[in-house]
């Protein structure tokens, strides 16, 4: 939904405010998508390449200009923040992931929703 701040404390208010009287059509539990920390542990050292072989989606870049470049990749129905060794400077961010694609992952975490999970089109 648009304009719901998903962070805020009153995100569920928002959340409540923006639906106003939308019928509820179905509901699926998709948290057995979601990657452990162990399995994101383990790309750990691999490339953006990587990622992309195994079925990973870019999605974003979240950072860049500094001596690491964070990026949010998405699988499944959820998002997580990938930081890789490499400079990015913020003309390249809007590659589609080109400048990570060789880059080395140095950490991985869950972001939350994926694009996909809220807008399945």
């Amino acid at each position: 939904v648009q304009g719901v701040d998903w962070g805020a404390a009153d995100g569920a208010d928002q959340l409540a405010k923006a639906a106003g009287n939308a019928k509820l059509v179905s509901v699926e539990d998709i948290t057995n998508e979601v990657v452990s920390q162990d399995e994101l542990d383990k790309y750990v050292g691999k490339t953006g390449k990587d990622l992309i072989a195994d079925g990973w989606t870019f999605e974003s870049y979240f950072m860049y200009g500094g001596d690491q470049t964070g990026a949010t990749f998405a699988k499944d129905h959820f998002a997580y923040n990938v930081t890789f060794d490499v400079t990015t400077p913020e003309s390249a961010t809007e590659d589609n992931g080109a400048s990570v694609i060789d880059a080395t992952i140095a950490e991985m975490s869950l972001a939350g929703a994926a694009d996909t999970a809220t807008n399945p089109e």
